[in-house]
C-alpha cells in the first residue's frame, strides 16, 4: 500500500509540474475505456494492446497481472459487462498520466446481475509513442 502512495505522489508531483496537452486527459479516458472493452468482450489482444507488459490490477486486497486476468476471463462462463464512467480527473505530462474515475460495472451471468460502484486510478507511461497502462487501483465507492 505504501508502495502505491509513493507511485501516486510521484505522478502527483510529475503531473503538478509539467504542462498539460490538450489531447492529454481525452487520451487517458480513450486508453481506460479500451481495457474496459477488452473486458467487456473478452479480448484479450485488445487487452494486451492497452497494457504495459507489467501491468497490475489492485482490487480487494489482490494484485492481478495482465496474464492472470486473461485466464480468469478464459475461465468465466459466458457474461455480459456493462460499464459507466463518471467525474474523470486526469493529469497528463509528457510520459506519464494519471487518471481517477468513478466506474459502475452491471455484470450478467445467467440469471445473475451483479452491480458494483467501484473509484478507481489508473496509472498510464508512453511507450514508443503510445500510451499504455500499467497500473488500475480499484476500490469499492462508498
Amino acid at each position: 500500500m505504501i508502495r502505491l502512495l509513493s507511485i501516486l505522489c510521484l505522478f502527483l508531483v510529475c503531473g503538478c509540474t509539467s504542462q498539460n496537452t490538450p489531447a492529454g486527459p481525452d487520451a487517458m479516458r480513450d486508453l481506460v475505456t479500451k481495457f474496459h472493452d477488452g473486458l467487456r468482450n473478452n479480448d484479450t489482444a485488445k487487452l494486451k494492446e492497452a497494457t504495459t507488459n507489467d501491468f497490475r490490477l489492485a482490487e480487494d486486497s489482490s494484485i492481478l497481472h495482465i496474464e492472470d486476468i486473461i485466464q480468469y476471463l478464459r475461465n468465466m462462463p459466458h457474461y455480459t459487462a456493462k460499464f459507466e464512467f463518471s467525474d474523470y480527473t486526469a493529469i497528463v505530462d509528457q510520459q506519464t498520466a494519471v487518471l481517477t474515475y468513478n466506474k459502475k460495472l452491471t455484470l450478467t451471468m445467467g440469471d445473475s446481475t451483479i452491480v458494483r460502484n467501484r473509484f478507481e486510478s489508473a496509472f498510464a507511461v508512453k511507450e514508443k509513442n503510445e500510451w499504455k497502462l500499467f497500473l488500475i487501483n480499484s476500490m469499492p465507492k462508498k
